[in-house]
């Protein structure tokens, strides 16, 4: 499942959802300010109410997000993926990742939530000419620490 985010004027969003539009939220409504009512938290203040703002804005009822949603939810385990394409660094800015659902479980803990850039600007990964080739060194940080205090060595073989 593909979102895309676009400034269309000022502070109003538009969201496509796998190539079809779907809604429109105000930015505004997900910058924290005590001042204004209304106004979500800092996230790290309270972060399943910021989230829930967050999903909102994204996942409002009866919109095309919400019911590709759904039936992404609806996939075998470890095949849900939501990319998320933000066109904008002011967009980019917001904490996606927080969007929290009416459950109250965190989106990114249901589905792998990735960041992505737009189908324009991506490329293509490299043809691979022979095998992968993975080459990994095991840390052993035995002796002392910066303060001077043992290290035991690390079960490498166990793990």
């Amino acid at each position: 499942m593909e979102i895309s985010l676009a400034l269309q004027s000022g502070t109003i969003v538009s969201v496509t959802c796998d190539g079809q539009p779907s809604h429109t939220f105000d930015l505004l409504n997900l910058t924290p300010d005590k001042k204004i009512a209304g106004r979500p938290p800092q996230p790290l203040a309270k972060p399943a109410e910021y989230g829930r703002a967050v999903y909102d804005a994204l996942f409002p009822a009866k919109s095309v997000a919400s019911r590709m949603l759904a039936s992404e939810l609806k996939q075998p385990t470890g095949k849900q993926r939501l990319l998320l394409v933000a066109s904008t660094t002011s967009l980019e800015a917001v904490a996606w990742e927080y969007a929290c659902g009416a459950e109250g479980g965190f989106l990114a803990s249901q589905l792998s939530f990735v960041r992505g850039l737009a189908a324009s600007e991506r490329k293509e990964p490299p043809a691979m000419q022979s095998d992968l080739c993975v080459v990994a060194v095991a840390p052993n940080p035995a002796g002392k620490d910066a303060l001077g205090k043992a290290l035991k060595p690390l079960d490498v073989a166990g793990e």
